[in-house]
């Protein structure tokens, strides 16, 4: 998938010229000679540091990452490095010309460490989407396009913060643009900030001190490896204080709750007690702190068959994605 550094003899951006163009990232810093969009503030960051190193990683995802322009230039080359953020070996950039798609550029076993990639586009000016890999962190060096280029920003009306664990994040959809965050982005065209951490749990260091501005939707997928993995007691509390603390950080921000979707083992019980017990006790939480509340029940957003999911009958697969954001689209469109 390399190219030879003759590509970016056209016309470089400037940080000040693509930085613009970026949308999902709370924050925007360098390291060496790249260019990192990171998807939490520095206190969240700071939470994650201390937890363990496997979240650590995972949270420099560069998850709902995506650059958003109208061009009229006939390439687009993007020079970065990737590091690994997953256990998952595949990454994708998928492409989309005036909201569809359009190409897409990647890998199914990870061995490119700083690639280059180019995209050939269509004459004319139009809209460019593309959007970076869920489960990589991907550091940007160097973007070209061609001399003389005109490039316009997209501007977004709406900002939708996404909080979550390995759903959210995006396992296991092969390509980034298929995650449920970044097809309610592209639906409701909103800039999309994607929270979400492969095994995360209900705990207030997740928020932090905010993101550093009110966004317009928040949603909340949390809890099934609470119930998977906890005590009862820490989880009863720490429900408790994660909405607490979300009604103190956005008080006049609608959430919508999503209890945990349905798994494939979701019939035994645990230290937390029953599926439906921790799903009861979320609602309880979240009811009693959040003043402009909805709640949707993941059980009905995707079918309850095997085929819907990779083979642990835990995460979606593209299918089951697919499926589960339709079933969203109505109830968040509402309230956008």
């Amino acid at each position: 998938m390399c190219c030879s550094d003759s590509t970016f003899d056209k016309m470089k951006l400037t940080k000040e010229q693509f930085i613009p163009l970026f949308h999902g990232a709370v924050a925007v810093t360098s390291e060496d000679q790249y260019t990192v969009f990171r998807r939490y503030a520095e206190a969240q960051e700071d939470y994650y540091e201390d937890t363990n190193a496997d979240f650590r990683q995972k949270c420099r995802a560069s998850s709902g990452i995506v650059l958003d322009m109208i061009t009229d230039s006939q390439s687009l080359s993007l020079s970065f490095k990737l590091h690994r953020a997953s256990s998952r070996q595949f990454y994708y950039f998928d492409l989309y010309v005036d909201g569809k798609l359009f190409d897409r550029k990647g890998e199914d076993k990870f061995t490119e460490r700083k690639p280059t990639i180019t995209f050939r586009l269509p004459e004319g000016k139009k809209r460019v989407t593309l959007w970076f890999p869920c489960l990589f962190k991907a550091a940007v060096k160097e973007i070209a396009v061609d001399d003389n280029a005109s490039l316009e920003p997209v501007k977004k009306a709406k900002t939708m913060l996404c909080i979550g664990d390995s759903i959210t994040h995006g396992y296991d959809a092969k390509y980034p643009s298929h995650s449920y965050p970044a097809r309610l982005a592209r639906k409701f065209d909103c800039n999309m900030i994607n929270q979400g951490i492969g095994g995360d749990v209900y705990h207030v260091g997740n928020l932090g001190d905010g993101i550093g501005f009110t966004p317009d939707l928040i949603t909340v997928a949390l809890g099934t490896n609470d119930w998977s993995n906890r005590k009862k007691e820490r989880f009863d509390l720490s429900v408790e204080g994660f909405y607490k603390k979300l009604a103190e950080l956005y008080p006049d921000t609608p959430v919508a709750v999503i209890t945990p979707f349905w798994r494939g083992d979701n019939d035994r019980t645990t230290k937390v007690g029953s599926f439906d017990y921790a799903t009861e006790r979320i609602i309880q939480c979240a009811s009693a702190a959040i003043k402009d509340l909805t709640v949707i029940d993941g059980k009905t957003l995707i079918d309850h068959d095997p085929k819907f999911f990779s083979p642990d009958v835990l995460h979606p697969n593209d299918d089951g994605f697919e499926m589960l954001s339709e079933r969203l689209f109505p109830v968040l469109e509402k309230l956008l």
